[in-house]
């Protein structure tokens, strides 16, 4: 990475701008790349009971007589979260859905409740490795997730060379269209600052710390329980002065955990 320092600087790439312009189109169409059909379902016992939360102990407020129908939104272990014709949501015991399921029909709403979990995270932290420009990276993040497309990421990224080794802190910003997938893409937009440290192996090297701006793309993978897989790309533009910057490629892969 030193001789790449010591190389000519150039001028500002137009890279970042395909990036920016995949994530202005995720924004716009991500509610609608995200939209399902619901299922519904029709009563065909007596009456059902919607109680106000995934439990017996929790009391019931209303009841769907034969013959109505109702919305599947979501499951909780042995319950499903339901929305009748009027509007009203409740939680109903599976078994009393699965009687009006059509037979051999597959319940769309009836995810695992490890997945919905997934689908309602608020916090990941994770950890990858990777290349970042033909050297070894090692990559921590941590991110909040405040609503179904958004999240907000910090990341540190620790670079070991042959000559020098680098450090970078990131705040990025993640948008993520497909959010009820289990394989999902995201697109990344951020900045930071990146720091170069020389080993001492030529001695007239010295050490830098610059701005830098960041854009990337990846995919999440839901595997099972807390885990996500996730495999990224991102470019990086550091911005040595008014005229002149460095660019620089990492491609990583780890895992992460949610909560």
């Amino acid at each position: 990475m030193t001789h790449a320092r010591q190389q000519a600087l150039t001028r500002c790439r137009q890279s970042t701008l395909p990036f920016a312009l995949l994530l202005i189109l995720a924004c716009v169409a991500g509610p609608v790349w995200a939209a399902r059909t619901p299922q519904v379902v029709e009563v065909e016992s007596a009456y059902v009971e919607l109680h106000s939360g995934p439990g017996r102990g929790y009391p019931v407020f209303h009841t769907v007589e034969r013959g109505g129908s109702v919305v599947l939104l979501k499951r909780r272990t042995d319950w499903f979260k339901i929305r009748t014709e009027d509007g009203v949501e409740g939680w109903v015991d599976r078994r009393a859905i699965e009687q009006g399921a059509l037979p051999g029909a597959p319940l769309e709403g009836g995810r695992d409740a490890a997945f919905d979990d997934y689908l309602e995270r608020k916090f990941e932290a994770g950890f990858a490795t990777g290349d970042f420009d033909g050297d070894q990276v090692f990559n921590f993040r941590a991110g909040y997730r405040f609503n179904q497309h958004f999240m907000a990421e910090l990341a540190l990224s620790e670079v070991s060379g042959t000559f020098s080794s680098s450090t970078l802190w990131d705040a990025n910003l993640a948008v993520m269209p497909l959010t009820v997938w289990r394989l999902s893409p995201f697109f990344t937009l951020g900045f930071g600052r990146f720091k170069n440290d020389p080993k001492g192996v030529l001695v007239e090297d010295t050490s830098t710390e610059d701005w830098s701006a960041n854009a990337g793309l990846g995919v999440r993978a839901y595997l099972a329980r807390r885990f996500i897989l996730r495999a990224d790309y991102r470019h990086y533009v550091v911005l040595i002065d008014d005229n002149s910057n460095e660019d620089f490629d990492q491609w990583t892969i780890g895992f992460s955990v949610f909560f």
